[in-house]
C-alpha cells in the first residue's frame, strides 16, 4: 500500500466550493487504497490578514508570539477540511504541528525542521485514517509554536513525505506544471516535464513563486521526487527530481521580479545541457543592442544571465528574450 503526500495552497482551499473539490482529490486518492496525508496552507489571504492584526497590536511584535498568532490559520483550514471529509463518509483527522510531532528549532518565523516523529500519524493511517497535518508550523524543545517561514507548507509536506518514506511528494497549485515562463505574462511559455533540483533552486531564489528554496534543499537532500500537479487536470504536471530539464533551448525558464522603485530585474536559467555554451548570454546582449538599451546593467554566470532594466520596458524585454531563445 502505497503512503502519497499532498500539499494543497492557500487559493486552493480560499473557500467551501475549493475545498470541497480538493476533498474530492484527496478521496479519489484514497479510494484508490494508497495511505493518504494532506498538508494545507492557510485559507485565502488568511496569513495577510493575521499579519495586519499584529501591526495594528503591536509596534515592536515579539516574535514568539507572532508564530502563535500566524499558525491559527493553517488550524482553521485542517479543521475545516477534515469536518468536510468526515460529511463525506471518510474518517479524517486534522493534527497541529505540535500533535503531528513536528520539532523545529526556536528561530522564530523562520524555524527548521529538525525531526519528524511520525508514530501518532502512522498509527492514524494504519487505522484507515486520511491525516491532515497543518502546514508551515511546528514546535521547538521548550513546546513553543513555531512557523516555518515563506513557503512553510511546502516544507512541511516535503518533510513529511521524507519522514514516511513516502515515494514521491505531489504539490497543487493553480498551474498545473513549471513552465518556461509565468504563463499569467507570457501567454506562449511551454511546459516543464522535468526539472534538476538544483535547477529548482535556482527558480526560487529568481523569484519564482512554485516552491520554497528550503522545502527543495530538504527534498534534493533526501531525494524525494516532487511532483507539481494541479487540481482541475489528472495530468502529471512537472517531476522535480535529479533528472535535470534539458530542453533544446538556450534556457530553461526565466523570470522578473523587483529590484529596486524604478528597476526589475529579469533573470534567465541558463540550460547546461545545451551545446552551444554562450547561446543565452550572446543572443541577449544582441537583444540590448538592437533595442538600444541604455542605463542596464547585466550579470553571466555559470548559472544564470540577469539584467537589471528599467520597469517600463521589463515585461518587453522578458517577452522579447523568451520569444528568441525558446
Amino acid at each position: 500500500m502505497k503512503t502519497i503526500v499532498q500539499k494543497y495552497g492557500g487559493k486552493l482551499v480560499a473557500d467551501k466550493e475549493k475545498m470541497r473539490k480538493i476533498a474530492q482529490i484527496i478521496a479519489s486518492t484514497y479510494d484508490e487504497g494508497n495511505r493518504v496525508i494532506v498538508t494545507i496552507s492557510a485559507m485565502g489571504d488568511t496569513t495577510n490578514m493575521l499579519q495586519e492584526q499584529i501591526s495594528k497590536f503591536s509596534i515592536n511584535p515579539n516574535k514568539r508570539e507572532i508564530d502563535v498568532v500566524l499558525s491559527v490559520g493553517e488550524q482553521i483550514s485542517i479543521g475545516l477540511l477534515s469536518m468536510i471529509l468526515n460529511d463525506m463518509g471518510y474518517k479524517a483527522i486534522s493534527l497541529t504541528g505540535w500533535q503531528a510531532e513536528i520539532q523545529t528549532d526556536s528561530n522564530y518565523t523562520n524555524s527548521n525542521i529538525i525531526n519528524i516523529n511520525t508514530n501518532k500519524i502512522e498509527e492514524k493511517l494504519d487505522d484507515g485514517y486520511i491525516v491532515i497535518v497543518a502546514g508551515f508550523q511546528g514546535i521547538d524543545e521548550n513546546m513553543n509554536i513555531t512557523t516555518l517561514g515563506r513557503g512553510g507548507s511546502d516544507t512541511t509536506a516535503i518533510c513529511l513525505a521524507i519522514a514516511i518514506n513516502a515515494e514521491y511528494c505531489e504539490i497543487y497549485k493553480d498551474t498545473r506544471c513549471i513552465f518556461t515562463a509565468d504563463p499569467k505574462i507570457i501567454k506562449n511559455a511551454k511546459k516543464l516535464n522535468f526539472v534538476g533540483y538544483n535547477q529548482m533552486i535556482e527558480l526560487s531564489k529568481m523569484g519564482a513563486r512554485v516552491l520554497a528554496t528550503k522545502a527543495i534543499e530538504y527534498a534534493r537532500d533526501n531525494n524525494l521526487e516532487i511532483v507539481v500537479k494541479a487540481v482541475d487536470t489528472n495530468e502529471i504536471g512537472t517531476r522535480i527530481s535529479s533528472v535535470e530539464s534539458s530542453t533544446n533551448y538556450p534556457i530553461v525558464s526565466c523570470t522578473k521580479k523587483e529590484s529596486s522603485i524604478n528597476k526589475d530585474i529579469v533573470t534567465f536559467l541558463k540550460n547546461k545541457l545545451y551545446g552551444k555554451k554562450n547561446e543565452a548570454y550572446l543572443t541577449i546582449e544582441k537583444i540590448i543592442e538592437e533595442e538600444k538599451l541604455k542605463d542596464y546593467i547585466i550579470n553571466n554566470n555559470d548559472d544564470i544571465v540577469s539584467v537589471i532594466i528599467d520597469k517600463k520596458i521589463s515585461l518587453d524585454f522578458l517577452r522579447t528574450v523568451h520569444d528568441r531563445l525558446i
